[in-house]
């Protein structure tokens, strides 16, 4: 935006607030076209959330009937918006989710396709997962963001150890190479090209949980645990991890 019209914004603005003082008030502002600082494009990231179970139909509405993937007007909005940085796939629904139910082939399931879940009562589709949210940002060279499930490890729904694992796994399934992981979490950078996609999706960034509240003297330590093996296929400072906690005063 130009200076000119920068300068014309504010000074409506201003006329507006300051229509009630008097005549004689003289309000001067002055508006520079110079760059002051420069701010992380990422902080001007969006969050992309799947069908929840309270009810928000996510970006499933728009995808082509029968396929994985979005309509192409959907998309070409999505593009145009120049999203530098794009979360997935839910907030406080990522806590209750099995991010397997959202790829295809998965072993020892006995579809090939994606089930419906219904882990909190209401049926969601996965019609749009990983893969189709990956490539969609490479495509609008928008930097992903993934949040993992922490409350099955942190609440003792699984062993912490198995929850850990099973983060890790997405880990090794968008990140990983098939040379040069354990067997265990081989497999799954296999399945990742099984599906079609031979190369790893180099995502930098993992979130554990969803704004987590730390009303557990296990949380850091649980979180400490399960972001180890995540490090297997992550650059350093590439684990987030959001807490939510209340202060004493509050609390009172």
């Amino acid at each position: 935006m130009k200076a000119t019209r920068i300068s014309f914004l504010l000074l409506a603005a201003a006329a507006m607030s300051f229509s009630a003082t008097k005549a004689s008030d003289v309000l001067a502002i002055t508006v520079k076209d110079q760059v002051h600082h420069h701010l992380d494009p990422r902080l001007f990231g969006q969050f992309m959330e799947r069908p929840a179970f309270s009810g928000e139909i996510g970006p499933e509405a728009a995808v082509v009937p029968g396929t994985h993937q979005l309509q192409p007007q959907a998309e070409k909005l999505i593009r145009e918006m120049q999203i530098p940085a794009l979360r997935f796939p839910g907030g406080t629904d990522v806590d209750f989710l099995d991010w397997t139910d959202m790829v295809d082939n998965v072993p020892g399931r006995e579809t090939k396709g994606r089930p419906t879940s219904a882990p909190r009562g209401k049926k969601v589709t996965n019609a749009f997962g990983y893969d189709e949210f990956l490539q969609m940002c490479g495509r609008n060279r928008s930097e992903a963001i993934l949040a993992l499930n922490f409350r099955d490890g942190l609440l003792g729904v699984k062993p912490l150890e198995e929850a850990a694992a099973h983060a890790a796994a997405l880990v090794s399934y968008c990140n990983g190479s098939t040379k040069s992981l354990p067997p265990s979490l081989a497999k799954w950078a296999q399945l990742r090209v099984q599906n079609g996609h031979p190369e790893p999706y180099h995502v930098k960034y993992f979130q554990i949980g969803n704004e987590t509240w730390m009303f557990n003297p296990e949380v850091k330590k649980k979180v400490s645990f399960t972001g180890n093996p995540l490090k297997l296929d992550l650059p350093a400072r590439s684990i987030v991890f959001a807490e939510y906690s209340i202060s004493k005063q509050k609390q009172e």
